[in-house]
């Protein structure tokens, strides 16, 4: 179960404070183009052709990325380690927005845990 699953379940937090948040934590998390680009992996002319082909598709950045052969997959793996890194937690959104507070989220961390 998720985090955002476990408040609803024990309505500590609604489905819309979750919807919220995650879209705080989407809108927040850097792009997939801007870490490849502070990677030195692409330049941003190769970033903008990506975007540009990913526009007209339903493919992913690294996908587009590897078919033009400007990242192997090494390279996007590592780019996909940094944006989960580089991606802040929900429940720490939900404490900053006070939904919940620090002992609810360590509380639900701790069940989800076991």
């Amino acid at each position: 179960m998720l985090i955002g699953e476990y408040l609803i379940e024990k309505e500590i937090a609604t489905q819309e404070q979750i919807t919220q948040a995650l879209d705080q934590q989407r809108k927040d998390r850097p792009t997939f183009g801007q870490l490849a680009m502070e990677a030195g992996y692409i330049s941003r002319g190769d970033s903008v052709k990506v975007l540009n082909m990913q526009a007209a598709s339903q493919k992913k950045f690294g996908e587009i990325a590897v078919e033009l052969g400007l990242l192997n997959e090494t390279q996007v793996n590592h780019v996909l380690e940094l944006q989960r890194g580089a991606t802040r937690p929900l429940g720490e959104i939900l404490v900053s927005r006070g939904v919940i507070t620090k002992q609810q989220l360590t509380a639900a961390l701790l069940h989800l845990s076991r």
